[in-house]
């Protein structure tokens, strides 16, 4: 498989006899625990790939499309069932048989099924484990503890590297936590302009938690691009929406008034 640049948001490596995806990401990029591909589709099918290693499957937190279908698998690591933004991941056409058919081409199905295999990778920006009381699967139940100074500084400094994203989704969260305010609010080692840390960010997901209105959120981030809030209890968009060059807002099944 040829090395690509962790920018690279769409691969296609369809029919070519590859036997694995291993030399998918420099040596470099997998010994940083924080690197985090951009890749958001990544075409597989019709190869003799016999294992979908679980280094390179885990720095895919960005990923909706997996197609590995047609291949020679005979399992997929339970990692990849940690992955919050993969929507399609066909297995059709692999030699398994540890997995039940029909999950093989339901991805929401099958992602709760890897869940129960193993626990999350370390590090930020991954579904919570089945049963552990944490799941991100929605915005309802109590309230989720703060997160610590150094939970905090640690989610902080990954959106700081790859896409710039600062990935909140399914925290439980019904306002900008203390903590990540101070983390945003710090200025910026980057040595450029001298800006805050929030003004490096550039996307922000804050999708199925509790949040009633996004004015701190933003006020807070003015550099966002993208924001995705979707499954809150938003009733109004915040007023300081217009200072803020947004290029996507989705703001879904919130409680907007019609």
């Amino acid at each position: 498989v040829p090395t690509i640049h962790p920018c690279v948001i769409r691969m296609t490596l369809i029919n070519n006899a590859l036997p694995s995806i291993a030399g998918l990401f420099s040596n470099a990029h997998l010994d940083s625990d924080t690197f985090r591909s951009e890749l958001v589709e990544l075409r597989l099918r019709g190869n003799k790939i016999r294992t979908l290693d679980a280094d390179i499957i885990r720095r895919l937190t960005n990923l909706t499309l997996l197609d590995a279908g047609k291949n020679d698998l005979k399992d997929v690591p339970h990692v990849m069932g940690y992955l919050p933004r993969l929507r399609r991941a066909p297995l059709d056409g692999n030699p398994i048989r540890v997995i039940r058919t029909p999950l093989l081409t339901d991805t929401a199905a099958l992602k709760v099924f890897l869940r129960k295999r193993g626990p999350p990778p370390s590090g930020p920006g991954y579904l919570a484990g089945e049963g552990d009381g944490t799941s991100t699967s929605g915005g309802s139940g109590a309230k989720a503890p703060l997160p610590t100074n150094s939970q905090a500084s640690s989610l902080v400094k990954s959106a700081l590297v790859g896409t710039f994203t600062l990935d909140l989704r399914g925290k439980r969260l019904d306002a900008l936590p203390e903590e990540i305010k101070n983390e945003l609010n710090s200025n910026s080692t980057n040595g450029d302009d001298g800006g805050t840390v929030g003004g490096r960010i550039k996307k922000l997901d804050v999708s199925k938690n509790s949040l009633k209105d996004l004015e701190d959120w933003l006020s807070i981030m003015p550099a966002l691009v993208a924001v995705d809030a979707s499954q809150n209890q938003i009733k109004s968009l915040p007023s300081c929406i217009g200072d803020v060059r947004l290029a996507e807002l989705l703001i879904a099944r919130n409680d907007l008034p019609p």
